[in-house]
């Protein structure tokens, strides 16, 4: 390469630069001019128009893409759509009926569904501490990113709060992953059997079954990878602007479900490096840098959520990340794609078959190999990244799909090595399919049963929402979880509360229903005998229903003055 072009293509880095240079002062002068409180009373508000316009553009630039798309996969024969469309049926089946639909991540996922509620209500991502189901009087800005509480408040318009309709809409979400799983493959190998094979494996992955019914973030983030990764692979074949805005704003909107999203940027960095052979044409068009500021635009707000929540404790009080943590995440995640407990050890054997011979398909297997240790890595230096730690196996969520399409390179080559032995096609293909559902089949009992992670928190919840319906609509009821009782449909208020005389006054002289909840956190120390304790020790509690298990009992009372 002559000196001129190297040059040129320096040069041609230089808006990437200024732009990552404005989001960088950008942040640090809001931050540094605002309080934290002040930025995230107005993220409240700004956050929902973001996705909103995020969102539009989303389904917008998709559909001025379609006929584009379509092309593509013009020469996909219809009985590769049977099969898929089969495939498809067979995962939302498992992820739908088999499945439990319960919660998994006490008490996030009320978290989510109640944002997602005043979102509905009041155009605010609040997560909300006192107020009714349809007004929030107080609340807090949540530390976690609310890309999938925004979505889950649009199902909310159409059908009202229901936190049942939001578990099924989540299956349907994750069901939908396994045609996107499809389609990269495609993009990536042109080969109909890998995926085929890609999206088999991935739609009975056990842990993505399991997870799929509940109103956690981590399902919807592994559709928003899938749909921001197909945009990227079909724009660097067909370049197209509305596909390229298609694919910036999906990536806009994935990197804000999770913590952890913002590693898609560098993910579509490496895509652009190993598949785009216009890169540097490109980083001096117009129209390519036009889309590049709305996407920093979009990412804007998010960017200065995570500033303001950088310094909360996530639930550890030392370090968040560290060295130190490696050793045990290393053996805990090594092992769980090898102990054939919780993740099939065939699915780890075809991967790794998968890498074979590596100079087939070498760029899309890099890219696939750094798309998995990319999660990988960081979940080891993350203290609760472990996935025997509590219910944080749903981090695995997000290495599922490069397994997946692996596992079904592996499968190609087992196919390959029967046909070239036996010259019969239809056993050669059955064979690596009949691997794939018997491996599975050991697994159904698990994805089908609830499990004892959380049974307290669940009894917990189960126990209050059973017992809502019965209460008048007009009763209070103070609890350490006001989530779960405003989503389904009480009004209610943090425990605390009790300790604000002129609150206490006005629930009283309002309502002739005051109510006490004594949960999951009632059976804790320090709530057991500071917060709680002071409901028994200054009013009159009258047992409503109780449920005990385990030495564990939650009771609701009705409230009286003494």
């Amino acid at each position: 390469m002559s000196g001129g072009k190297k040059v040129e293509k320096i040069l041609s880095l230089i808006p990437i630069a200024l732009i990552v240079l404005f989001l960088h002062i950008f942040t640090n002068y809001v931050t540094s001019t605002y309080t934290k409180a002040v930025i995230q009373n107005n993220l409240m508000w700004i956050t929902p128009i973001f996705f909103s316009v995020t969102l539009g553009l989303i389904i917008l630039s998709f559909a001025f893409s379609l006929k584009h798309i379509g092309k593509l996969f013009n020469g996909i024969d219809k009985r590769i759509w049977v099969i898929l469309v089969l495939i498809f049926v067979l995962g939302f089946y498992f992820r739908t009926f088999v499945a439990p639909h319960t919660h998994r991540l006490y008490y996030d996922e009320d978290i989510y569904l109640n944002i997602a509620q005043n979102i509905k209500n009041e155009g605010r991502a609040i997560l909300c501490n006192y107020g009714t189901t349809e007004k929030c009087v107080e609340g807090i800005y949540n530390k976690q990113p609310n890309g999938y509480p925004f979505l889950i408040s649009l199902l909310f318009l159409l059908t009202g709060v229901n936190e049942v309709v939001a578990s099924y809409f989540t299956s349907f979400l994750s069901s939908l992953t396994i045609v996107f799983v499809f389609f990269v493959s495609y993009l990536l190998t042109k080969d109909n059997r890998i995926s085929l094979f890609s999206s088999l494996i991935f739609s009975l992955i056990p842990i993505n079954i399991r997870w799929a019914p509940t109103t956690s973030a981590g399902s919807v983030f592994v559709l928003f990878t899938a749909l921001t990764f197909f945009g990227f692979l079909a724009y660097f074949k067909i370049r197209k602007y509305p596909l390229l805005l298609f694919s910036f704003s999906s990536l806009a909107y994935a990197i804000q479900i999770r913590p952890e999203g913002t590693l898609l940027i560098l993910l579509v960095g490496l895509m652009f490096i190993l598949f785009d052979k216009k890169l540097f044409t490109e980083l001096n068009n117009k129209k390519f840098l036009v889309v590049l500021v709305l996407f920093s635009v979009l990412i804007a707000p998010h960017l200065l959520h995570l500033e303001t929540v950088k310094s909360e404790s996530w639930g550890a009080s030392g370090n968040k990340l560290g060295l130190n943590y490696i050793h045990k995440n290393l053996k805990d995640n090594g092992m769980f794609f090898f102990e054939n407990t919780r993740f099939p050890v065939v699915f780890t054997i075809l991967s790794l078959l998968g890498l074979y011979p590596f100079k087939r398909y070498w760029k899309e297997k890099s890219f696939l190999v750094v798309w998995f240790l990319t999660f990988f890595g960081l979940y080891l230096l993350f203290y609760a990244g472990s996935f025997n730690y509590g219910v944080d196996v749903r981090f695995s969520l997000n290495l599922y799909i490069p397994i997946s399409i692996l596992g079904a390179m592996g499968c190609l080559l087992i196919y390959e090595f029967l046909d070239d032995r036996f010259g019969n096609k239809i056993i050669s293909i059955s064979i690596p399919i009949v691997i794939v559902l018997l491996a599975f089949s050991q697994f159904v009992p698990f994805v089908s049963e609830v499990g004892q992670k959380a049974w307290d928190a669940r009894l917990a919840h189960d126990f209050i929402v059973e017992r809502l319906d019965n209460l008048d609509k007009d009763c209070w009821i103070f609890t350490h979880v006001p989530s779960v009782v405003l989503v389904n449909g009480r009004n209610s208020l943090q425990a605390w509360y009790a300790q604000n005389p002129k609150i206490v006054n006005k629930l009283f002289s309002e309502s002739n229903c005051v109510m006490f909840y004594e949960e999951y956190w009632c059976n804790a120390e320090p709530w057991k005998s500071g917060p709680c304790k002071y409901f028994h020790d200054n009013f009159e509690l009258i047992p409503y229903d109780s449920v005990s298990k385990n030495g564990k009992t939650f009771t609701l009372y009705y409230m009286k003055r003494k």
